[in-house]
């Protein structure tokens, strides 16, 4: 049995259908929802993978990074607030534009957006310019996924970084299988690391805790325009929104723990 093959074709499968649903023109609608969690959060996740590279020794001021997928800047924030610059991939462009807000308000002048998605991206143009590349929460737009993490190996000259959530079942699953959402009964972040190490890439990892926080309308908002991906929202679903809402509200936030599981690997 070719493994390689069963587990690139098992992301295939995984993605492909939910890659298409989320264009650029979907992120635009989330635009403000998911600043709101974002800065709401601190930048939570972006600042504990920062921390945990600095205690790795990965870091230092004088880096270029490449955020791809960047989004509103979870992950260029706060790196941008130690390294030279950053190269935020971005195609959406209300997100694109939370993102540099966001580097206003922090008196940021360090970062540049590509408005592309990052299969356009020309990499010769970028070809080991870059001393890290990361793709945090991303990786799920790319069906193709080694075919794109040679890419980012051929724009970097030092680490890549891929980012994804770790699956753990709780309420939230629950409402997802109430509303008729389909539903990953295998963890990605496991799957990724299975393609890379069958790719003879073999990277370090770890897990980190790390915690949403929203407004209430933030979240609703998510929770809703994450339905319409596939259907109109019923009454129904719309009241078993509302009483997942209120179970997780502390301090008039919506608030979600969860997992994020890193994987980094130096560039041969």
């Amino acid at each position: 049995m070719n493994f390689l093959t069963d587990y690139e074709q098992d992301w295939a499968e995984l993605c492909t259908n939910e890659s298409k649903r989320c264009s650029p023109e979907y992120w635009n609608s989330r635009a403000e929802d998911y600043a709101d969690f974002i800065v709401n959060s601190d930048f939570d996740h972006g600042r504990k993978i920062l921390e945990l590279f600095k205690k790795e020794g990965l870091i230092n001021q004088d880096m270029h990074i490449m955020d791809i997928g960047s989004g509103p800047g979870a992950i260029s924030i706060p790196f941008a607030e130690e390294v030279r610059a950053i190269t935020a991939v971005e195609p959406a462009d209300e997100m694109a534009n939370q993102l540099l807000k966001q580097a206003a308000l922090k008196s940021l002048s360090n970062i540049s957006v590509i408005p592309h998605i990052w299969q356009e991206v020309n990499t010769g143009d970028l070809e080991k310019k870059i001393d890290m590349t990361i793709c945090c929460h991303s990786v799920w737009h790319f069906p193709d996924l080694f075919t794109q993490i040679e890419r980012m190996q051929q724009v970097s000259r030092g680490y890549c970084v891929l980012s994804h959530g770790v699956h753990t079942p709780d309420d939230s699953s629950q409402l997802i299988q109430k509303l008729g959402m389909p539903q990953d009964d295998e963890d990605r972040f496991i799957l990724v690391k299975r393609i890379l190490e069958n790719r003879g890439i073999f990277p370090e990892s770890s897990i980190l805790p790390v915690k949403m926080r929203r407004t209430i309308g933030s979240a609703r908002s998510m929770l809703i325009l994450g339905l319409k991906k596939y259907r109109e929202p019923e009454i129904q679903d719309l009241n078993l929104i509302e009483e997942h809402l209120m179970m997780n509200v502390k301090n008039d936030m919506y608030e979600r723990e969860g997992k994020m599981g890193v994987l980094w690997w130096r560039v041969s």
